[in-house]
């Protein structure tokens, strides 16, 4: 069984740094990298993947990640998925596991930070 939990969120409606913090259970020792796809707002057809970073192993199958990255490299996109990949691995082809927001999820952060 996997357990991932994903949270990217600005700090406050004016804050420029989003923090992004991630687990993942379950996975076998190895090294992880975890991915944003997201599209243009204005565009939604065109998907982009952008690298949050590597998922450090905190041991008995556990990951973590915790990062922060400038808002306005990510204001203008809608979040499609998660990805986590192994290491170095082009998430559009060869994703390990992949999770959504729920259409609450959009609905608030597109009338919170939209």
């Amino acid at each position: 069984m996997f357990i991932v939990k994903f949270n990217i969120s600005p700090t406050n409606k004016a804050s420029l740094i989003s923090s992004c913090a991630a687990s993942a259970k379950g996975l076998k020792p190895g090294t992880y990298d975890l991915w944003l796809i997201a599209s243009l707002k204005s565009d939604n057809n065109n998907k982009i993947s952008i690298p949050l970073g590597q998922l450090t192993d905190a041991g008995e199958q556990q990951f973590h990640l915790r990062s922060q990255s400038n808002r306005s490299a990510t204001k203008d996109l809608a979040v499609k998925q998660v990805v986590i990949t192994a290491d170095k691995q082009d998430p559009f082809k060869q994703t390990l596991l992949i999770g959504s927001p729920s259409l609450f999820q959009n609905v608030f952060y597109r009338d919170q930070y939209g």
